[in-house]
């Protein structure tokens, strides 16, 4: 029993060396392998997917460096943009003590634990980039004359057979420079090898597409406005405005919304003015004397109010009016197609120094009278006028005068009808020296006989 309790222990010392034996030599080994690690990464780690498996920090540049120098990026976009850039085209570095930073970070007594985990470690701020050779190389490539730029536009519309088309949106091949060179250099800094533009809305596209709600929209006003027809009623003229016409007043601003041009509706009214207009125009009648005079100037006729009717048709157009009506005028005068002055009138022959008063056909009075002073260059102004008003017991004054009169009726401004109390005589040569200031004296009794039966509004005409 003796001899068996002897051999139990010899074993026992023999399994306590082995296992110090084994200690001792892991611990060695383990050591040496902190001491390898002290000038080495551990095994497994990486850097921007490099592998610098137990690579010292020389042999880890070289390796990063050499990946840096082989880097390209693939650009794809609209239109069948494909570009490559390299190393060259970018001017890529970094620095390579951020490598030993990360080495001296390492803590090589702990390679067992650190063995179990993910050493990808990520340099994010350590790359660079050459601004100025990066921009060279975009206009050159992205930027240059070797892609046609297209900018994008809009929908639009057509107007085609009397109504409004949209017509398909743009979206062109335009990049916005900023965009593209962040999507690069984020691309860089992930160690991404390609990339597509359009999936990173890297290009200007068009706001309003042909099924925005506000296309839509402008397309049904559009149509609205063309819709309208107005007609106008001139004498015998009937002048129509329809959609062939207002379709070259309309346009879309950016923001979608339909504007009816002013300045292109006023035009068109200046052309109805200039057409149907009467004030001022040359006008032929038969006189008193028997002979036809001509005479142009003057006040009366008719006289279209122009920014009233520009105002008026702009909002029948945006109403989507169908109407038959006179234009707005300001003023108006005989019927048009009336030959002559018509039947109601004051004719004054301004050679012959006389006056007829004509009402509804008949000759109301006749009398000799004296105009305008031709010597002093106060000549009356030829012309057809109108009276303005007509006003009882009043004083007309000037710059050297204020006279008392019982009966005045003015047509031109500051010149009219009145009575002459203070001449005894009227006619012949009396106006070339001494005439009036403009007006037309007549003799007391002429001018109540005038002022009784006159209405203002009544047609004054002053001729040769």
């Amino acid at each position: 029993m003796g001899k068996h309790s002897k051999l139990k222990s010899t074993n026992s010392r023999k399994i306590i060396i082995g296992i110090i034996t084994i200690i001792v030599i892991l611990i060695v080994v383990y050591l040496g392998l902190s001491m390898y690690f002290v000038d080495h990464f551990y095994f497994g780690s990486s850097i921007d997917s490099v592998n610098i498996s137990g690579d010292t920090v020389v042999q880890a540049n070289a390796k990063i460096e050499s990946k840096f120098d082989g880097y390209k990026l693939k650009v794809e976009g609209r239109d069948g943009l494909n570009v490559e850039l390299t190393n060259n085209d970018i001017g890529l570095n970094y620095n390579q003590n951020e490598v030993m930073k990360l080495k001296n970070r390492q803590n090589p007594f702990k390679w067992g634990i650190e063995i179990f985990n993910s050493n990808d470690t990520k340099i994010s701020v350590s790359k660079s980039y050459d601004k100025e050779l990066l921009n060279k190389t975009l206009n050159t490539t992205l930027y240059g004359d070797k892609y046609k730029v297209i900018s994008p536009k809009n929908a639009s519309f057509k107007y085609v057979d009397g109504k409004y088309e949209i017509v398909k949106e743009v979206y062109g091949n335009k990049l916005n420079k900023d965009k593209v060179t962040d999507a690069i250099l984020n691309a860089i800094e992930n160690g991404e090898k390609q990339i597509n533009l359009e999936n990173l809305n890297c290009y200007e596209n068009p706001t309003y597409l042909s099924n925005s709600p506000k296309v839509i929209e402008a397309q049904n006003e559009l149509n609205k406005y063309v819709s309208s027809k107005i007609t106008y009623d001139i004498g015998d003229n009937k002048i129509v405005v329809d959609g062939s016409t207002i379709h070259k007043w309309l346009s879309v601003n950016k923001d979608m919304n339909v504007v009816v041009s002013n300045q292109l509706v006023t035009d068109f009214v200046n052309s109805l003015a200039a057409k149907y207009n009467t004030v001022g125009k040359t006008r032929t009648f038969k006189t008193s004397l028997g002979n036809t005079a001509t005479v142009s100037g003057g006040d009366f006729g008719w006289k279209i109010n122009v920014p009233e009717e520009v105002q008026t048709l702009i909002s029948e157009i945006k109403e989507g009016k169908q109407i038959e009506r006179k234009p707005i005028y300001s003023q108006k005068g005989l019927p048009y197609g009336t030959v002559g002055l018509g039947n109601t009138y004051v004719e004054v022959n301004l050679s012959t120094q006389h006056m007829w008063y004509y009402k509804d056909g008949k000759l109301i009075v006749q009398s000799d009278v004296v105009t305008g002073n031709v010597s002093k260059n106060d000549a009356t102004p030829q012309g057809v006028y109108y009276i303005k008003y007509k006003e009882a017991n009043t004083h007309l004054k000037g710059k050297d005068y204020d006279t008392p009169v019982k009966f005045w009726m003015p047509f031109n401004g500051g010149i009219g009808l009145h009575d002459a109390w203070w001449r005894d005589k009227f006619g012949k040569d009396i106006y070339k020296t001494n005439g009036s200031h403009g007006c037309v004296n007549l003799p007391p009794q002429v001018a109540q006989t005038v002022f009784d039966n006159i209405t203002p509004g009544t047609i004054v005409v002053c001729y040769n």
